[in-house]
C-alpha cells in the first residue's frame, strides 16, 4: 500500500533517497507511466555501489553517475566516428565538442534517465553496423547486436534504426551516382 508519510519527509539516516518506502513499487505502478528498466537498474546498481558501499559520492551524485558516464561514451563514440570517416583530429574534436557542449545533451545528460542514453545507444549501433559493412568481422556484428539491445532495454525508438540503415545499404549496393566505391553515399560525397 501507498505511504501515508508526506512525500517530503527525508528518509532515515543512511537510507537513500531512492530506497525510501514513500515511493515504493504501489505508487509507480499506480501513478507512473512505465519505462524499460535498464537505465533504472544500472542507476539503483551505481547507488548502491558508490553511495551505499563505498561512500565515494553522495546520494544523489552516484546515482545520476550512469548518465554521465553513458553520454560520455556517446561523445567518444561521435569523436572516434568522425576520425575514422575523415582521418582528421579537427575534425573530430569538433564533432565531440559539437555533441558534448549541446545545450540540450549536455543538460539532459545530467538530469534525464532515458534520452541521452538512448542517443548514445543508437549512435553505437549505427557506428558498429558501418563498421560490420565495412570490415565484415562479426565482432562488429556482436556490438551492434549490444546496442541495440541496450537501446531496447531503454525506450523503444530504437525502431527506428532500419529507417536509416535499409536507405543506406540500398545506396552502397546500388551505386545510384556510378561509382561510389566501397562505402557507398559517404564515399561518393567525398567524406571517405
Amino acid at each position: 500500500q501507498l505511504s501515508d508519510r508526506p512525500i517530503w519527509e527525508k528518509p532515515k539516516q543512511g537510507l537513500s533517497f531512492y530506497q525510501s518506502q514513500i515511493w515504493n513499487g504501489i505508487y509507480w505502478i499506480k501513478y507512473d507511466q512505465p519505462h524499460l528498466p535498464l537505465i533504472d537498474i544500472l542507476s539503483a546498481f551505481s547507488n548502491r555501489l558508490f553511495y551505499g558501499q563505498l561512500g565515494w559520492f553522495g546520494d544523489i551524485e552516484s546515482y545520476q553517475l550512469v548518465y554521465v558516464l553513458i553520454s560520455a561514451l556517446g561523445v567518444g563514440i561521435v569523436s572516434l566516428f568522425a576520425y575514422e570517416i575523415s582521418g582528421s583530429y579537427v575534425a573530430s574534436a569538433i564533432a565531440g565538442l559539437s555533441l558534448g557542449l549541446f545545450p540540450l545533451f549536455l543538460g539532459e545528460s545530467h538530469l534525464n534517465m532515458k534520452d541521452p542514453e538512448q542517443a548514445v545507444f543508437f549512435m553505437g549501433s549505427i557506428w558498429a553496423f558501418w563498421h560490420w559493412v565495412k570490415n565484415g568481422k562479426l565482432g562488429w556484428w556482436g556490438l551492434f547486436c549490444l546496442f541495440v539491445a541496450l537501446a531496447l532495454a531503454t525506450k523503444w525508438n530504437i525502431i527506428f534504426l532500419p529507417l536509416i540503415l535499409i536507405p543506406w545499404l540500398f545506396f552502397i549496393r546500388f551505386k545510384s551516382w556510378g561509382k561510389l566505391g566501397g562505402l557507398g553515399v559517404l564515399g561518393g560525397l567525398g567524406v571517405i
